[in-house]
C-alpha cells in the first residue's frame, strides 16, 4: 500500500532510503543543485562500495560547473542526461518514492511538497512499472562523463 508524503516526510524518507540502499540508488530528477547533506550521504554510500547499480538521471539545463564538481566527488556513479525530464523519483532496491520535490534545500525548506512512497513488498507491481520507466530513461537517455581532477603535490 502506497503511503502519502508531505514536505518533511519526503526529505525523511529520501535521506532514509540512501542509507538503506544494499544494491541500487537511482535518483531522477530535473536538475542536479542537490543540497550538501544529501551529496554528503551520496559521497558516504558511494565509499561503501555496495551499490550495483549506483544512477542519477537529470535533464533539464546544462550542468553549472559547482553540480559538475560535486558529481566527480562521488565514486561510480552513473549519470544519465534526458532531455524533457521534469518527473522525481527516489528508488532503492526495497521502496520508491515518487514526488513533486527536487533535491536542493529550498525545495525541502520553503515549498509545499507532496509525493508517496511505495514498497517493493507491498506493491511489487508499481515497483516493477516504475523500474520499467526508469529502464525506458536510461536506453533513451545520454550517459554523461564527469573525470575527477587528479591534484599531485611536490614533496622535499
Amino acid at each position: 500500500m502506497a503511503l502519502f508524503l508531505e514536505t518533511q516526510a519526503i526529505s525523511n524518507e529520501l535521506l532514509r532510503l540512501i542509507k538503506e540502499a544494499k544494491e541500487r540508488l537511482i535518483l531522477v530528477s530535473p536538475y542536479l543543485k542537490a543540497s550538501t547533506h544529501i551529496q554528503e550521504r551520496l559521497n558516504t554510500i558511494s565509499k561503501k562500495g555496495i551499490l550495483s547499480e549506483f544512477l542519477i538521471i537529470y535533464g533539464k539545463e546544462e550542468l553549472k560547473k559547482s553540480e559538475q564538481d560535486w558529481i566527480k566527488e562521488i565514486e561510480n556513479l552513473e549519470v544519465i542526461e534526458k532531455k524533457n525530464l521534469h518527473a522525481k523519483c527516489y528508488i532503492n532496491e526495497e521502496k520508491a518514492i515518487i514526488c513533486s520535490m527536487n533535491l536542493y534545500d529550498f525545495s525541502q525548506q520553503n515549498n509545499i511538497e507532496m509525493g508517496i512512497l511505495i514498497s517493493k513488498k507491498d506493491d511489487e507491481e508499481a515497483y516493477n512499472s516504475l523500474m520499467d520507466e526508469i529502464s525506458n530513461l536510461k536506453i533513451n537517455g545520454t550517459i554523461k562523463k564527469f573525470v575527477k581532477q587528479l591534484t599531485f603535490k611536490e614533496f622535499d
